[in-house]
């Protein structure tokens, strides 16, 4: 927040060396992050061997056997993959309803009967089709 706040100031202010300062505060936050992320992810934290400490207890660990869950970025791009992946399907569907009604114009009709832009449609069906394995 502090780093937004002091980017706002530069900008308003126009001083790149205000600007400078927080990409240090940013650094300096990201260093301090990952750090505290890998002494939590460690064993021994601070040099304090806890799994010795509660060795004894007979309680069930829940926390522990829990896997870590991602983080929000992480959980975003995972979402956006999969409304992509959902949205490919539903027009691969879309795309094969049409071929097959294409097609089916094409038995009625004969291939004279397409337009071009449906000849370049049932091209590109084509194309994918032969491509997909």
């Amino acid at each position: 927040i502090v780093m937004f706040v002091v980017i706002g100031v530069s900008i308003v202010v126009w001083e790149p060396l205000v600007l400078l300062l927080a990409f240090y505060i940013y650094t300096a936050c990201k260093q301090e992050w990952l750090a505290l992320a890998a002494a939590s992810r460690d064993e021994e934290l601070f040099g304090y061997d806890t799994a010795a400490e509660f060795a004894d207890n007979d309680k069930d660990d829940t926390a522990a056997s829990r896997p870590e869950r991602p983080g929000p970025l992480a959980r975003w791009l995972h979402r956006r993959r999969q409304l992509k992946i959902q949205r490919e399907q539903q027009q691969r569907a879309a795309d094969e309803r049409r071929m097959d009604q294409l097609l089916q114009k094409i038995n009625e009709r004969g291939s004279a009967s397409l337009t071009d832009e449906e000849r370049r449609f049932m091209k590109r069906v084509a194309e994918w089709y032969k491509n997909r394995r």
